[in-house]
């Protein structure tokens, strides 16, 4: 048997027409709903906007603070040894007895000094060893004149580099004097060489010093 179904005549049924009227207000009441959500998400992200700092919104990790460098000290020359500072030529600051007295100490313990000028105008220059001990202070030099005549006085080199040599009451044959007195005559590097200046003139001497 076939079971007919009953077709309302009338779209103006009072009973669809409620129907229509819930489902309507049903769906009104659902977007108000989603629409109010979405206002409340969006003003929930512009109040962390705008009350969040900036460091919490930008995406760089903040920067950790190093400790500063330690100061790098100048590294300190190692002094020059004696026997190495002593080489070259030497000037007397002051005339010395009225002569200008230059010494030149060159390596192996030869060392000549200059002192008058020859008949042409030339520099005399002598010839002598020497032998010098840097553990003392001051410091102790021995010139040997010639055979074993020998010459032993104090020296020591200044804050400016200068070489303050004690020849004021040294002799052959006398006792190393105790101390470095204030007559001690003042020498100015001059130059490194350890040659005679040029126009030197050499006294040969009759036994010379080994």
């Amino acid at each position: 048997m076939t079971q007919l179904t009953r077709k309302h005549p009338s779209t103006n049924c009072p009973v669809c027409l409620g129907k229509r009227a819930q489902g309507d207000r049903a769906g009104l009441v659902s977007r108000l709903a989603i629409g109010r959500l979405l206002i409340g998400c969006f003003t929930l992200a512009g109040v962390a906007t705008i009350f969040l700092p900036d460091r919490l919104l930008s995406a760089e990790p903040t920067p950790v603070p190093t400790a500063p460098s330690p100061a790098v000290k100048p590294e300190t020359p190692a002094p020059v040894p004696a026997a190495k500072q002593i080489l070259g030529q030497w000037l007397a600051k002051e005339p010395l007895e009225g002569d200008t007295v230059m010494f030149v100490f060159a390596p192996d313990g030869k060392a000549f000094i200059l002192t008058g000028t020859s008949a042409s105008g030339n520099a005399i220059a002598s010839q002598f060893q020497y032998r010098l001990d840097a553990k003392p202070q001051p410091m102790h030099l021995d010139i040997v004149l010639i055979a074993d005549v020998t010459v032993e006085t104090l020296f020591e080199f200044t804050a400016n580099g200068d070489l303050r040599l004690q020849m004021l009451g040294t002799r052959p044959g006398k006792p190393r004097p105790k101390a470095l007195t204030d007559n001690a005559t003042i020498f100015q590097k001059v130059s490194d060489e350890t040659i005679l200046p040029p126009g030197t003139e050499l006294k040969q001497t009759s036994t010379p010093a080994k």
